[in-house]
């Protein structure tokens, strides 16, 4: 049997695969990873438009070996600086619009190099805390971020309406009976908020 040669691969012209009744029998073409040098069914690489066989040239598993081996090797603020710099300029992103499309974002410095951001943030303090902006309404920039605990972050939020006076009052006001609907009407946040609040999820230090 001669394999049909694509680029680096080898494609057989076919492989039986015979896991399961429902797929006993069926004919699938199979390709030889480049990584492990093992010949898998199509299936068992990702797919990829711009391949001509529309797969990946390394299989999924020898891909989930590398990202396991990548996540190990980078230090926890990689993830902190990805994420801050996928929000400013992914369209993609979830986050995009409370971010990129804002007009925020990230300084060139920092987008170029991690290096660069993680000489200038320095570590962090734990592994509970946070990329942070002083100014919720500035860039990711030297002079504009720190390192923060989560609930400071939650509280530093262009979303967060409430100040600690606030927080005091609510728990007064859930105390007597009154609904976290109600009260999210009269504070302008969502009931969730409010729910945070009288469960001390938030605000943990108001009394």
């Amino acid at each position: 049997m001669i394999p049909e040669k694509t680029d680096s691969f080898a494609v057989l012209p076919q492989h039986i695969y015979n896991k399961g009744k429902q797929h006993k029998g069926v004919v699938m073409k199979s390709k030889k990873c480049n990584k492990c040098g093992e010949v898998k069914r199509m299936d068992e690489f990702h797919p990829h438009k711009r391949h001509k066989d529309g797969r990946t040239y390394t299989c999924k598993e020898c891909w989930r070996a590398h990202a396991r081996k990548m996540h190990k090797l980078r230090p926890p603020e990689y993830t902190n600086w990805f994420g801050a710099k996928l929000r400013c300029s992914r369209p993609k992103d979830k986050c995009y619009h409370l971010y990129g499309g804002r007009g925020i974002t990230m300084c060139d410095e920092w987008v170029k190099s991690f290096d660069q951001f993680l000489k200038d943030m320095g570590p962090k303090p734990s592994p509970k805390h946070e990329l942070d902006r002083i100014d919720s309404d500035g860039n990711y920039e030297p002079s504009n971020c720190r390192w923060v605990t989560h609930t400071d972050n939650i509280r530093n939020r262009k979303a967060t309406k409430l100040s600690v006076e606030k927080a005091r009052e609510i728990r007064k006001l859930v105390s007597i009976g009154l609904e976290d609907v109600f009260l999210g009407r009269i504070y302008g946040v969502a009931r969730s908020t409010i729910g945070d609040v009288r469960k001390k999820r938030t605000w943990v230090d108001v009394a």
